[in-house]
């Protein structure tokens, strides 16, 4: 049997019908990118996993991609956070492909940036 905290739950449940333009995920997706920091980390763990789950809505709302991709960025910054996060970007990069080029620079500065990450294997 699983448990979740109440806001890990509430958290991971919109992964589940992502792919529907459902305005609801649109609002999701803005409350979780502006979590605050000082948010349980298991807590921000989960986001950042829901943030690149789901890259769809992102695609379909690329007036996310800053925001997005500014909480990511965070996530790459904090050992426990960091290898999510990548992946996070990954996802998102890969679905959104066709909006990433306004964010060259700042992609380009993650690619530089890497082995200051703290990644796992």
């Amino acid at each position: 049997m699983w448990f979740f905290e109440g806001s890990e739950f509430i958290c991971f449940l919109p992964a589940l019908c992502c792919r529907e333009n459902n305005p609801t995920l649109v609002e999701v997706l803005d409350g979780v990118v502006r979590l605050p920091e000082a948010v349980h980390t298991a807590v921000r763990y989960t986001s950042i996993e829901l943030v690149g789950e789901m890259s769809e809505v992102v695609d379909r709302n690329p007036h996310f991609l800053d925001p997005v991709l500014g909480y990511l960025m965070k996530g790459l910054c904090e050992k426990a956070l960091a290898s999510i996060a990548a992946k996070a970007i990954h996802n998102i990069c890969s679905v959104c492909r066709d909006h990433m080029a306004q964010h060259f620079t700042g992609l380009l500065e993650i690619a530089r940036s890497l082995d200051s990450f703290m990644l796992s294997p």
